[in-house]
This record gives C-alpha cells, structure tokens and sequence, in this order.
C-alpha cells in the first residue's frame, strides 16, 4: 500500500516511496508476447500509448504493473487522461535485435 502522507512530501520522497513499492518482474518472466513480438508487457509498468480511435481520452495505459490489478498479457486501462501521474506508470526503451 502506498504510504500517502510520505507521498504528499514532494518529489523525493515520491522517488524514495516508488523505490520501497516496486516489485517489477525481471525481464524474461512474463509469458505474455504481443502480436508484434514484445515481450514483458505485463508485470513491470504501465506505459502510456495511444487510444484507439473513437475514444474520448488521448491515451491509454497498456501492460498492467505489478500491484493489485488485472496482470493480463491484453490489459489496458482507459480512465486517465494525459495529465494523470503515479508511481506504477513508466516507459519502454525498445531498439531492434542484433542479427
């Protein structure tokens, strides 16, 4: 559970807070690939990427981070808006395999 009157502190204790809770997966344990072959989508972060057209939201939140949540290799959330910020929201660097 997240300790709210230490996240209320300001950006280190938010960081300090963010580093007790982390419980992300090491690479490799996920089963879940998407259609496009990237692996480790659920169980780390949830990385924001763009909704799908008609949406009233810009965005959306995809993978499913390691708290109490629906982990699921299609997990998607869509209830946020741009602005929204917390500790389980991230970002994948992604570069193309070495032949």
């Amino acid at each position: 559970m997240v300790d709210w009157q230490k996240w209320g502190q300001g950006p280190s204790a938010q960081l300090e807070e963010a580093k007790r809770l982390d419980q992300a997966n090491p690479i490799g344990a996920s089963h879940c690939v998407s259609p496009f072959g990237v692996h480790d989508i659920a169980g780390n972060v949830d990385e924001w990427t763009t909704a799908r057209p008609g949406r009233e939201l810009k965005g959306s939140l995809m993978g499913g981070y390691w708290g109490p949540v629906q982990n699921a290799c299609r997990y998607v959330t869509t209830v946020h808006g741009p602005e929204f910020q917390f500790y389980q929201i991230g970002f994948r660097c992604c570069a193309n395999p070495k032949s």
